[in-house]
């Protein structure tokens, strides 16, 4: 039995990386100023657990909700079709808040490629990892001026945990709290 679960994530491994190399072959280098917009559609599991912890999430920023999820606007970045990583840098970002104090993340960078993570700013200017990325259906469409990746699901990485838990006092392990799907549109 453990040589079968061995297998399966061997195969999931080489699906995902067949994925990523999709991704990156699909698209035509462009190092240039990109534009567009990705949605995080909220996991509404993670919301409500949050809440019944006392942490609410509003947006800040350039970032907007609208009926589809929270609309983080593409600053720039990079889609390569080489072993590089794609990255996509937004602006605006989230608000948690609860219990007399609040915690922005901001200015999220999403990287697929080598790293499959989301990486952010918080208060005080610290860079961290703040959610590991699951790529493991992701579909990648290539249009004339436009790349739609999506198929993605970000998670708490153990960074963005141990944040949320250092600034509300939260007991419980977050890591691996889905935060929900993500879904980028980039003009290129």
């Amino acid at each position: 039995m453990k040589n079968s679960n061995s297998t399966l994530r061997l195969l999931g491994s080489l699906v995902a990386l067949i994925g990523l190399v999709g991704l990156v072959a699909a698209v035509p280098a462009t190092a240039a100023k990109l534009s567009g917009k990705t949605v995080l559609t909220p996991n509404s599991d993670t919301v409500d657990a949050l809440a019944s912890l006392g942490v609410e999430v509003s947006t800040s920023g350039d970032a907007k909700l609208n009926q589809n999820g929270i609309v983080f606007p593409i600053a720039s970045g990079k889609i390569v079709n080489d072993a590089g990583d794609t990255k996509i840098v937004h602006t605006g970002g989230l608000t948690f808040s609860g219990m007399g104090t609040a915690l922005e993340v901001e200015n999220f960078v999403l990287k697929i490629g080598k790293q499959n993570v989301l990486k952010a700013t918080i208060a005080g200017g610290d860079k961290i990892t703040f959610a590991d990325l699951n790529v493991k259906k992701i579909k990648v469409k290539d249009k004339p001026d436009q790349v739609v990746v999506s198929n993605v699901t970000a998670s708490l990485s153990k960074d963005g945990a141990k944040v949320l838990s250092e600034t509300f006092g939260i007991d419980e392990d977050l890591k691996g709290a889905e935060l929900g799907a993500i879904k980028s549109k980039v003009d290129l």
